[in-house]
């Protein structure tokens, strides 16, 4: 749910409803500033956690470690292969591409 609403949120950068605060909120704009640091800072943090999960995959910096949960009777399952990162590349994608727009927005409101 989080995820969708970010993902909403990132049209607003692109659309005319993302510079305005809606009418039942006063209707003032929105300072491109502001929003351009928000921005960037949670694209830098989604790459770096998404650099963390492709480098942990990689170099197996920390395992998945003892579980209560899986003392007798557990099912034991492999570690995901590579195969598994076509469906994580997206992922590792949205980070440069929403630093890349949060830079166009700023562009754009600035003028």
């Amino acid at each position: 749910m989080l995820s969708m609403a970010l993902a909403i949120l990132t049209l607003g950068l692109v659309y005319q409803w993302g510079q305005r605060l809606p009418r039942w909120l006063g209707g003032r704009p929105i300072p491109p500033r502001a929003v351009t640091r928000l921005t960037i800072t949670g694209s830098l943090l989604l790459v770096a956690i998404s650099a963390y999960f492709f480098l942990n995959q990689a170099f197996h910096f920390v395992d998945g470690g003892w579980s209560p949960a899986a003392v007798q009777d557990a099912v034991v399952h492999d570690r995901p292969g590579w195969d598994t990162w076509r469906y994580d590349v997206p992922l590792l994608a949205w980070g440069p591409l929403l630093i890349a727009v949060a830079l166009d927005f700023r562009r754009r409101a600035t003028r």
